[in-house]
């Protein structure tokens, strides 16, 4: 089971076996998700028995003697993939094998290029939606300077939004539905050039 949890979706219930192993991986940007173990129905609030917290990629396993579990982000930006896979207790160090190997977690921080998207970034912010399920893209700059965003829905950039300077490429993760919208930083246009990346 796989989810994305992130500021707009930030929680999640698993139903799990007795052991399960959680893998994350993702873009944290100080935030941290926290596995929560339920007893009778009820999520843990705190206290190291009743939470794990992953504050970086890791992979771990645990016991839930069957309760479900709670997966929550908490933090005001960022996105991560985390695949809950229950398992046997005879099988979990070949899934520790197959999730790690050469001793690293399996994240896919790379993509295939796809779609091409552009914004011209002139004295007004401009946007342009990204394909759906798109989670990932490199973008950029072209001729100037430029501040962008990124969200769900209609984003919209400005003089306090994130820089990218001529030239520089930046490889982001992306929310559900995401849209990217462009603004010139000076007085001289440019262009974002946006290339969605698929697995």
């Amino acid at each position: 089971m796989s989810f994305q949890l992130s500021p707009t979706n930030r929680s999640q219930i698993v139903s799990t076996g007795d052991r399960f192993v959680v893998a994350v991986a993702g873009d944290f940007r100080g935030g941290q998700l926290h596995v929560q173990f339920s007893i009778d129905g009820v999520f843990a609030s705190q206290g190291n028995e009743g939470i794990h917290v992953f504050e970086t990629a890791g992979l771990r396993s645990f016991e839930s003697n069957g309760e479900d579990i709670k997966l929550l982000w908490v933090g005001e930006a960022g996105a991560v993939d985390v695949t809950v896979t229950g398992i046997a207790a005879t099988s979990i160090q070949q899934l520790l094998t197959d999730l790690t190997p050469h001793g690293r977690l399996l994240s896919d921080p790379l993509g295939r290029p796809s779609v091409r998207r552009v914004v011209t970034a002139g004295a007004a912010s401009a946007s342009v939606a990204l394909t759906t399920a798109c989670r990932r893209a490199s973008i950029i700059a072209i001729g100037a300077d430029i501040r962008f965003e990124v969200s769900s829905g209609s984003p919209t950039a400005s003089a306090t939004t994130h820089l990218i300077l001529e030239g520089e490429r930046l490889d982001i993760h992306l929310p559900a539905t995401p849209s990217i919208a462009a603004i010139r930083n000076g007085a001289v246009n440019g262009t974002l050039e946006i290339t969605e990346l698929v697995n």
